[in-house]
């Protein structure tokens, strides 16, 4: 968000603190990398 506002409400459509609808939806991915580096 422009003011700077964090939230991890996956549902918040307006900022608390600002009012804006500018918000940026962030998504975390989790898991294993298996075998080794030699093939990237």
């Amino acid at each position: 968000m422009k003011c700077g506002y964090e939230n991890a409400d996956p549902n918040m459509e307006v900022c608390p603190k600002c009012g804006s609808k500018d918000i940026d939806r962030l998504q975390r991915i989790t898991g294993y990398l298996v075998g080794t580096t030699e093939r990237w």
